[in-house]
C-alpha cells in the first residue's frame, strides 16, 4: 500500500471516474477541502462519504466507482438521494485532526439545506474512523475541533454506514496477530501511517486518542448518539 501518493488527488480521481461513466461533475470548493457530488445537490437525502487511505492517501478509482454504482441502484429505484464524497486534506500536509474539523464543517453545510434525518454518514477504513470519531465528538468534544451542532436536541442523522472502520492504531491485539497476512493492509503499512500522523498533528493533540481508537472508549461514550440506525460491515 502506498501511504503517501502525491501524484493522486481525490477530486481528480472523482472527475476521472465520473467522466468515464458520463455522469455530470459537480464540485463544491471549501477552505482546504472539497465536496464531490454524485447526483444533484438538490436531492432530498444525501450520503456523506469519507474514503479510506490512512488520512495520508487520496481516494482510489474503486472508492468512487463503488459510490457511483450504489447511486445508480438507488436512482433506478426512484430514491431521491445523492452522494457527496468528501475530499479531505491529507497528512502530512494537512495536520491531524483537521480532517475531522472538515467533516464537521461539511455536516453544518449540508444541514443548511436539509434536516439531519435526511443525512447519512458513511466511510470505509479510516473514513469509517472519521465517521465514528465525528459522532463521538458530538457528546465528547475533541480538543481544537468546533462543536458538532444539530438543529434541535431531538435531531438525528438517518444512519451511519461504515465498512471495515478503523478503530485501533495497535497491531498487538490478539485478532491482529492471529490474522497476520490476511488483510490487504499489512502491519508495516499501519505502523507507517501511525508514524506519519504522529509527526503531523496539531499542537495539543495526543496520538493515539479515544476518537481515533474508538474501540477503546468506555461504553457510555456510545449511548444516546444522534443517529437513527447504525450499519457496520467487515471483511
Amino acid at each position: 500500500m502506498a501511504v503517501v501518493a502525491p501524484g493522486r488527488d481525490t477530486e481528480e480521481v472523482y472527475k476521472k471516474v465520473l467522466a468515464e461513466n458520463e455522469i455530470p461533475i459537480d464540485v463544491e470548493q471549501f477552505d482546504g477541502h472539497s465536496l464531490c457530488w454524485i447526483g444533484p445537490q438538490t436531492a432530498k437525502a444525501v450520503i456523506l462519504f469519507m474514503h479510506g487511505g490512512g488520512l495520508t492517501d487520496a481516494a482510489f478509482d474503486a472508492h468512487i466507482q463503488f459510490m457511483l454504482n450504489g447511486w445508480k441502484v438507488m436512482k433506478a429505484n426512484n430514491q431521491d438521494v445523492s452522494i457527496a464524497v468528501l475530499a479531505y486534506g491529507l497528512a502530512p500536509k494537512t495536520l491531524y485532526p483537521v480532517q475531522t474539523r472538515q467533516v464537521v464543517a461539511t455536516i453544518h453545510h449540508l444541514l443548511k439545506s436539509r434536516p439531519a434525518d435526511d443525512i447519512t454518514l458513511s466511510g470505509n477504513s479510516i473514513g469509517g474512523m472519521l465517521t465514528l470519531s465525528t459522532l463521538l465528538h458530538y457528546q465528547h468534544p475533541m480538543p481544537t475541533i468546533p462543536a458538532l451542532t444539530l438543529p434541535s436536541p431531538t435531531s438525528r442523522f438517518r444512519e451511519i454506514f461504515v465498512v471495515s472502520p478503523g478503530s485501533s492504531c495497535t497491531t498487538e491485539t490478539k485478532s491482529m496477530q492471529e490474522n497476520l497476512g490476511k488483510d490487504w493492509m499489512t502491519h508495516d503499512d499501519l505502523k507507517r501511517v501511525n508514524e506519519i500522523l504522529m509527526a503531523s498533528k496539531e499542537t495539543g493533540i495526543e496520538f493515539p486518542n479515544p476518537w481515533i481508537q474508538s474501540v477503546s472508549v468506555e461504553e457510555t461514550w456510545w449511548k444516546d448518539l444522534p443517529v437513527g440506525k447504525v450499519t457496520i460491515t467487515t471483511g
